[in-house]
């Protein structure tokens, strides 16, 4: 067990198009990535998803924000619990264990005259066979700007930064990420849009100068959506393709999925292709302009 779960998304938005950190457009699931994204929307808002992962671990996400003036406040919780067998030399199964994995984090954001600004807080919990690790806590910091007639998006955030779950008293930091995302609005509709994001990561510290394996430096996202011609019933297509691990049987981090604005209730789906390990889907549900 460790952190590395935070490298990937949480909503069925940013899964389809590649792990882009500016696909979930207004959703309060973007506290995830950026905490400074809060303030492009005014009132409240609220997200959660669920999804279940290649080995039949369940994931749960909600987030909520609350806008006002020119200041914002959100919340996000996780959670995150998959089951492990232990097998004996001979192969028999000798016991059956649950991990658990939890976050709770706070953030506030503010408009600044053309930067949105946010900073957020994160603890976070593990258990092992029934075994409590040590808390963790981290902090995100992020800055976020709309231009050419918000035809254009630009993020930067730093995420992650401080201390994972541990155990036996050794401290162990989170594998932290300093990111760059990027969306444009093609056409003269601006209804095709262009993702790309990019992440620098610091991998987990193991203890004893030990870093966490198969983290590569570099993360990175490319996503396509298309709003179709559909006013009567807003309908979004969504793929995308996420680099950073390397499977080379499978093209790892193949993704689709579509989205549905229902009278202001919007449902997502996303497919993440996982290589040599399967695939994922993610099912989630938000409520609040975007």
């Amino acid at each position: 067990m460790s952190a590395a779960y935070l490298l990937r998304g949480v909503s069925p938005q940013e899964d389809a198009l590649g792990q882009c950190a500016l696909a979930a457009d207004g959703s309060p699931a973007l506290l995830w990535r950026d905490p400074a994204a809060m303030g492009f929307h005014q009132g409240a808002g609220l997200a959660l998803s669920h999804a279940v992962g290649p080995l039949g671990g369940d994931t749960e996400y909600l987030a909520a924000s609350f806008t006002w003036g020119r200041q914002s406040l959100g919340l996000q919780g996780y959670y995150q619990g998959d089951s492990d067998t232990f097998r004996d030399d001979q192969g028999q199964i000798g016991a059956t264990f649950t991990n658990q994995e939890t976050l709770a984090g706070l953030a506030y954001a503010v408009q600044l005259g053309a930067t949105h600004a946010g900073i957020g807080v994160k603890l976070l919990g593990e258990t092992l066979a029934g075994q409590q690790a040590a808390d963790g806590a981290l902090v995100d910091v992020g800055a976020l700007w709309r231009f050419w007639a918000d035809r254009w998006q630009l993020s930067l955030a730093a995420q992650n930064l401080g201390t994972a779950p541990h155990w036996d008293g050794g401290v162990q930091y989170s594998p932290s990420t300093l990111g760059l995302g990027l969306r444009e609005c093609l056409g003269a509709e601006g209804g095709l849009r262009l993702l790309q994001d990019f992440r620098l990561v610091e991998p987990m510290d193991l203890g004893g100068g030990g870093l966490e394996p198969d983290v590569s430096p570099l993360l990175a996202g490319l996503g396509l959506e298309w709003a179709l011609p559909t006013p009567a019933l807003p309908v979004c297509l969504r793929l995308g393709y996420a680099w950073g691990d390397d499977e080379a049987d499978a093209p790892f981090g193949l993704s689709g999925g579509v989205g549905v604005d229902w009278g202001g209730v919007h449902l997502d789906y996303a497919f993440t292709w996982l290589g040599g390990l399967g695939g994922s889907n993610r099912l989630g549900i938000s409520w609040g302009q975007r």
